[in-house]
């Protein structure tokens, strides 16, 4: 049975707010707007250190350029004491995450799994300078052997050394929240570092050869969540 004009327009209206609100039930949706917060000291409640390299795989997924990587032999993220391991990293072009209001122009995630299946991404975000990223140079050398939206190509030891993150030196964002893409599964631990990272234009318009859309998803109300700025261990 065909539906009246109106009821089709309201369920026009319904799909439209299903697609961008897909649960009203999630409450601990990201990214977020990162507040003015005042620090509290690095315990034990954040420990990091990309010491080795290892080879990855990077692919065009059409949205994003994701990279499946091990994080290399030592490798360490922990939050108060659980320890997760890495998956793959990704980009969103411009950033997901806003710190007091601004969006910068590019954000990674580096996602890490616990042995409990637990999710934790690590959020890095990076400003426009004069200089390349040497972090982003290891995988931007075999963008130019990527092909369209489904295509791989093997990049041979990516270093998270060069990202200089460690609880000894960084200061983190901490909160409590959710993948950014679709379902928007909730649990996720989000950690964002607050020192923001540097690249070229040229990186930023290298990437953009490949992905041309926005890949960042609008921030999410808080809804009552506390976000811990914790400051260097050894600053």
């Amino acid at each position: 049975m065909r539906l009246p004009l109106s009821l089709s327009f309201v369920a026009a209206v319904l799909s439209v707010v299903s697609a961008i609100c897909p649960d009203p039930v999630l409450k601990s949706q990201s990214p977020i707007d990162i507040p003015q917060l005042y620090s509290t000291p690095n315990t034990g409640k954040v420990d990091v250190a990309f010491v080795n390299p290892a080879d990855g795989i990077l692919k065009n997924e059409g949205e994003t350029l994701k990279v499946f990587w091990n994080g290399g032999k030592d490798n360490n993220f922990a939050l108060n004491a659980k320890k997760y391991s890495p998956l793959q990293f990704h980009f969103h072009a411009p950033s997901e995450h806003r710190v007091r209001g601004f969006q910068y122009p590019f954000e990674m995630h580096i996602v890490h799994q616990a042995e409990d299946k637990g999710l934790a991404v690590l959020g890095v975000l990076f400003e426009i300078s004069n200089e390349d990223n040497p972090f982003l140079d290891e995988v931007w050398s075999s963008i130019a052997n990527l092909g369209d939206h489904g295509s791989n190509v093997t990049v041979a030891g990516i270093s998270g050394v060069p990202l200089n993150i460690s609880a000894d030196q960084s200061s983190f964002y901490r909160y409590s929240g959710s993948l950014t893409t679709p379902p928007y599964t909730e649990g996720v631990e989000w950690t964002v570092v607050s020192q923001v990272q540097k690249m070229s234009k040229a990186q930023l318009d290298t990437y953009r050869a490949k992905i041309h859309e926005d890949s960042a998803r609008e921030t999410q109300p808080l809804n009552g969540r506390i976000v811990t700025l914790y400051a260097p261990s050894n600053p």
